[in-house]
């Protein structure tokens, strides 16, 4: 009965292969998360730098609206004698 080996090796190589799969299906998961967090990182830095520079624009235009003088220049006139 040699063919009866043959089925049970087969059957062995089957559930092996299937482990071998399920095994780099969690890899390429876990590497897929590793992934997305690393992009969602990267997302919040950049979105923290845009809005500290935002405030600092909006902080150096209310500076520059405080220091001014009302927004009109006095005209010199000449004085007639």
């Amino acid at each position: 009965m040699p063919w009866l080996h043959l089925i049970f090796d087969a059957y062995e190589d089957y559930k092996a292969q299937r482990a071998r799969e399920a095994r780099e299906l969690e890899e390429r998961i876990a590497a897929e998360a590793l992934e997305q967090a690393a992009r969602e990182a990267a997302e919040r830095e950049v979105a923290a730098a845009i809005e500290a520079a935002s405030a600092e624009i909006e902080a150096e235009v209310a500076d520059d609206d405080a220091n001014s003088d009302g927004g009109k220049k006095k005209k010199k006139r000449k004085h007639k004698d």
